[in-house]
Formats: structure tokens, sequence, C-alpha cells
């Protein structure tokens, strides 16, 4: 079985909130965690040295996998001091707040697989069947595009919008090239917020050379004072989709950061081919 590493580097969770989860887990890998991944300081899962000491040792230990508890907020607070670069890569697995530790995980070789997390695997049952498959036997995944008519091809780029927003101006700013289709989500924001960060990327010259953009956004608030789906589509154009369901969305299809990407017919395929 493959071992997996269990970690906590954002909010607070308890014991009884993941018990289930954590016992479905282990049908299919050997699951381990610390004893104080419960430990908790204010709203975090535990004050920034617990979590900076945890994530490392995840990092340096024989598990395959690193998965993360929950998201929430935390993980820019202890981003600085992860030491990513080790010659042992693994394959992390989360989303939401676990951008910033995904994302800089693959700029040092890992794999970084934007899935549900321990929390949400059961509220996301399709997302975690997915990456179970993916982490057992490499296949194509093919889903329905409908509306997206442009014929591409390129590397798969996938972040919570606002967490890519935080990544700007720091050390870990990714750089986006004419091969990259780039997919973004968000939860829970106002409309002008999200309207507001688009144009951010787009005035910032982020967006230039993206060949196709995939945006999911749920549970958006304020839609009545910004038209926004016009808006995004009216500055990005015709390489913009909102058909894919990834990230917050309880139908959830996993992406693996950097894997190839086709998009021909209306129908979209991922090549997970070089995950395991």
């Amino acid at each position: 079985m493959k071992k997996v590493f269990i970690i906590a580097p954002s909010y607070y969770t308890s014991m009884n909130s993941v018990k289930e989860e954590l016992e479905f887990l282990r049908k299919y890998f050997e699951v381990h965690y610390r004893k104080d991944i419960f430990s908790k300081w204010y709203g975090f899962a535990g004050n920034d040295k617990r979590r900076i000491d945890e994530l490392n040792e995840a990092i340096l230990s024989n598990a395959e996998i690193i998965w993360a508890l929950r998201g929430g907020y935390g993980a820019s607070r202890i981003l600085n001091r992860i030491n990513f670069n080790t010659k042992k890569k693994k394959i992390f697995i989360g989303f939401s707040d676990f951008t910033l530790i995904g994302h800089s995980a693959a700029q040092f070789g890992h794999k970084f697989i934007y899935g549900p997390m321990i929390k949400t695997l059961f509220y996301q049952r399709s997302g975690t069947k997915t990456v179970l498959d993916i982490l057992n036997e490499p296949h194509k995944r093919i889903y329905n595009v409908k509306g997206f008519k442009k014929n591409i091809t390129g590397v798969a780029k996938v972040f919570c919008l606002k967490l890519l927003i935080n990544l700007l101006g720091t050390p870990y700013e990714p750089e986006f090239n004419k091969n990259d289709i780039l997919f973004l989500e968000d939860v829970d924001e106002k409309a002008y917020a999200v309207d507001r960060d688009i144009m951010q990327l787009k005035n910032g010259g982020f967006l230039n050379n993206i060949k196709g953009i995939f945006i999911n956004l749920t549970n958006i608030k304020e839609k009545n004072k910004l038209p926004l789906i016009e808006s995004i589509e009216d500055v990005l154009g015709k390489r913009v989709s909102f058909s894919v369901k990834f990230g917050h969305s309880k139908k959830f299809i996993p992406i693996i950061y950097n894997e190839k990407v086709e998009i021909k017919d209306e129908k979209i395929v991922f090549f997970d081919n070089s995950i395991i």
C-alpha cells in the first residue's frame, strides 16, 4: 500500500469531524499523521511552528503522498519556511488554501493534484473516486466542454483565484507561457472581487500568452451588482469557458498541475501518465 502523510497547514479540524474519512482512506493507503495534527491555536491547526515542522517532516518522510486535511487560511504564514528542494519527490493533494503549497512544491519537481482534501472526501465523492483511480493506475480522463469551440493542447496550471493573486510579487509567483491552459476557481467571493482579481491578472499581463482559461465560481455573492460572466467574457474573449467543475464544487474534476491537456470537438482530455 502507498503511504499517505496527512498534514494540517491551515485551519483547525477536530478528530471527530474527519474520523469516518480517515477510516475510509485506510482502506486504500497506509495512513500516517502526527499526534498533534488536531492542535488548535486560534483558528489554526496549531501555531506556525507546529505546522512548519509538520510539513517539513512530511516532505522528508518515506510517504509517497502528502494529503491536506482541510483548507481555510494559514499556508501563506508558513510557506517561506518549507524546504521543497528534496531529492525524493512527493505527490501533494489538496485545493483552496493548499494552492500555495501545491504550486510551490510543483516548482521543485513534486506532483500536485488539485483534488479533494480529507475533510471533503465524502462531500466531493466523484472527485475522490477520480483521485483514487489516478493514484492506482494512469489513465485519460475525458469530459464535455460544451460551447468551447477552439481545439488546443497545452499544460494545465490550476489555482484558487484568490491564492494566485496572493502569489503575485512573491518568490513563488508563477510564470505562464504560451503552452499553458489556466484553470481558476473560487468560492464565497463577491462578484466585484472576482472581477477585480481577473482585471489584476489581465492588467498585469499574466494572461497574455494563455491558450485557454477555464473558470469555476461557487456561491458567488452580489451577482445582481455586476454581470460577472459577461464581464469576464468581454475581458478574456473566446478563450474562456465556464464548463469545467473543479475546486470548491461538489462535483469535482481533479486536475494535475502541469499535466497535458487536449481540447478537441468540445471534449477535454486530461493525461495523467506521469503521476505515478
